[in-house]
C-alpha cells in the first residue's frame, strides 16, 4: 500500500501557465489520476547566470510560485538560478546541487515522501536527480524528448546513469524503448487537450492572419522550425506549387538562418509562438495540416505531438513517412515523395479528400492527456492507503 506522497517532477521544461505538452500534461494529470498525490512540486530547468566572471555574486537564488491542477491540486512551481562562475568550478557544482536538493527536500516538501519524476539527462539535472533518489519512494524516468541515435540529444553517461537508478522507464515510443534495457518500461505516446483542440472561435483576432479572407488558403504547421528536422527541398517544393497559399508556420525558430530561409519565400510566414489558449483558433483556421519532416535520427525518436492537436482540431493533414504516423490513416495521409505530398494537399483544397472531423476528434479523445494519465496508474502500482 502506497501513503500520501508528493509528486516532484524535475522538467526540461519551465512551466508556462496552461500549457499541455507533455512534461507539463503528464505532471497535472497524473496528480489529478492518482489520490495517492496530495501535491505537485514541479522544478523547472535550473538557469544560469552570469557572465562567467563574476565570482562573487550570490552562489544560488531560488523561487517558488503557486498554482493548481485542472482538478484543482495545488502545484508549486520551483525554480533555481545558479551562478555562472560557480558553477564552471567541479567543487562549487557538487556543492550548490547538493544544497538546492537538501531545499527541496527540507523546505519544499517539508519531510514528506514524493515520486520523483525526471524528464532530461544533463549536467545540470542529473547530479540533483542522482541527489534526490536517495530519498524518493519510487523514481520514474520518461524519455521522451529529442531522443536521436547514438546520443539521444542527451549525454549517453547521464542516460545510463539515470536509467540503472529508475524503478520506472516510460518511453515515448518503441525505437526509444529499444534503446534501454529495463526490466520495468512502458511505451507511451504524446497526446493532445482534446477538448481544449476542438473549440474555436471563427471570429478570433490576430491580425493579419486571423479572421481568414473568405478567398485565402492556408496550409498550416505548429511545432519547431528546426533545420534537422524540415525537408526544406520538400517546402520549397510546396512554396513554389501553391504559390497562391499562405503557409504558416507557427511555433519557434532554432536558429536565425532558418528565419532567413523562410523568409526568402513570399508566401511563407513565420507566426512566433503563440499562448496556448490561442492555439486552437490558429490550427482551425489551416485548410490543410502538414509534417514535412525528414526520416532521420533527430526524428525517430519522435511522437509527434502535433499530429494529435491537428486531428482535435478535425483538420486534414498530409505528412512524410516518419514518427509513425500511418498509424493514423485515413485521417494522415502519409507520402514518400515530394510530388505525391504536393498532390495529397492539391487533392485537399480541391475537395477531392475529406476526413470524417468527428471521427477524427474521437481519436483524439482517445489519445488525450487524462487518458494517458490513467494508464499509468497500474503500470506504477499505486495502492493507496
Amino acid at each position: 500500500m502506497v501513503s500520501q506522497m508528493v509528486l516532484l517532477n524535475l522538467s526540461n521544461l519551465p512551466w508556462v501557465p496552461g500549457r499541455l505538452k507533455r512534461n507539463q500534461a503528464i505532471f497535472q494529470h497524473l496528480l489529478d489520476a492518482a489520490p495517492c498525490l496530495e501535491e505537485g512540486i514541479y522544478f523547472n530547468p535550473p538557469v544560469l547566470a552570469g557572465d562567467g566572471r563574476q565570482k562573487y555574486l550570490r552562489s544560488v537564488t531560488r523561487s517558488v510560485e503557486a498554482t493548481q491542477t485542472p482538478g484543482g491540486k495545488r502545484v508549486r512551481v520551483a525554480q533555481t538560478t545558479y551562478n555562472l562562475w560557480q558553477w564552471h568550478v567541479a567543487a562549487a557544482r557538487t556543492m550548490l546541487t547538493a544544497g538546492t536538493a537538501r531545499w527541496l527536500r527540507d523546505k519544499i516538501l517539508g519531510g514528506r515522501p514524493y515520486l520523483l519524476w525526471v524528464n532530461s539527462a544533463g549536467r545540470l539535472q542529473t547530479p540533483l536527480a542522482i541527489h534526490l533518489r536517495s530519498g524518493a519512494s519510487k523514481m520514474v524516468c520518461d524519455w521522451s524528448d529529442d531522443f536521436r541515435a547514438p546520443g539521444f540529444g542527451m549525454a549517453v553517461k547521464h542516460l545510463e546513469q539515470l536509467t540503472a537508478a529508475a524503478d520506472h522507464l516510460v518511453c515515448v515510443n518503441e525505437t526509444v524503448a529499444k534503446a534501454f534495457s529495463h526490466p520495468s518500461k512502458i511505451v507511451m505516446g504524446n497526446g493532445t487537450d482534446a477538448k481544449q483542440f476542438s473549440n474555436w472561435d471563427p471570429h478570433f483576432q490576430m491580425p493579419p492572419f486571423l479572421p481568414k479572407p473568405s478567398s485565402q488558403h492556408y496550409i498550416g504547421f505548429v511545432g519547431g522550425l528546426d533545420r534537422t528536422r524540415l525537408d526544406t527541398c520538400l517546402l520549397e517544393h510546396l512554396f513554389g506549387t501553391f504559390d497562391r497559399c499562405k503557409f504558416l508556420f507557427v511555433g519557434y525558430c532554432d536558429h536565425p538562418e532558418m528565419r532567413r530561409w523562410l523568409e526568402r519565400f513570399p508566401n511563407a510566414l513565420f507566426v512566433p509562438e503563440v499562448p496556448y489558449p490561442e492555439l486552437t483558433h490558429i490550427i482551425h483556421s489551416f485548410d490543410v495540416a502538414i509534417v514535412p519532416h525528414l526520416d532521420n535520427v533527430y526524428t525517430r525518436g519522435n511522437d509527434l505531438l502535433k499530429v494529435f492537436d491537428y486531428l482535435a482540431c478535425g483538420r486534414a493533414i498530409v505528412s512524410t513517412d516518419v514518427s509513425g504516423v500511418d498509424k493514423f490513416a485515413p485521417f494522415v495521409t502519409v507520402t514518400r515523395s515530394k510530388f505525391d505530398f504536393a498532390k495529397a494537399v492539391e487533392d485537399i483544397l480541391a475537395g477531392q479528400h475529406i476526413i470524417n472531423r468527428e471521427e477524427a476528434r474521437k481519436l483524439a479523445l482517445s489519445h488525450s492527456w487524462p487518458v494517458k494519465a490513467s494508464t499509468l496508474l497500474p503500470f506504477l502500482d499505486f495502492q493507496c492507503h
